[in-house]
């Protein structure tokens, strides 16, 4: 009886490290997302000062960063950034979304480890 209380310490010992795992990757990854987005920035206002301005134009009275980030998608899903044949910029694109692709993969699993350390017995 005393062995099966110190198995379950452990499983959920070991469930809390995955979880706490998990949570700190998932912030890593958006800190490296949102330094990629600032890299993306820069990259536009050097090299297309013209097409950054398109960017940049804030339509929702949302502040410049997000109407970044928007226009950052919204131009991407049109396919107007694969026009540009920039190599560096694709990279630092695709770079951008394994980013938040981590954050999302991780987040899950977070929550996905809380959910069995919770409803397991």
């Amino acid at each position: 009886m005393g062995t099966g209380i110190v198995m379950a310490r452990r499983w959920y010992l070991t469930y809390l490290f995955l979880i706490l795992a998990n949570f700190a990757v998932a912030l890593i990854c958006r800190k490296v997302s949102s330094h990629k987005l600032s890299i993306i920035e820069g990259y536009f206002s050097s090299a297309y000062p013209s097409f950054y301005k398109r960017l940049s134009l804030d339509k929702f009275d949302i502040g410049r960063k997000y109407s970044f980030v928007y226009n950052l998608a919204e131009f991407s899903s049109a396919g107007e950034l694969q026009n540009l044949n920039d190599a560096k910029l694709k990279e630092h694109v695709f770079e951008l979304y394994l980013a938040d692709i981590g954050v999302i993969f991780f987040s899950v699993g977070s929550a996905l480890f809380l959910s069995i350390m919770v409803l397991g017995k």
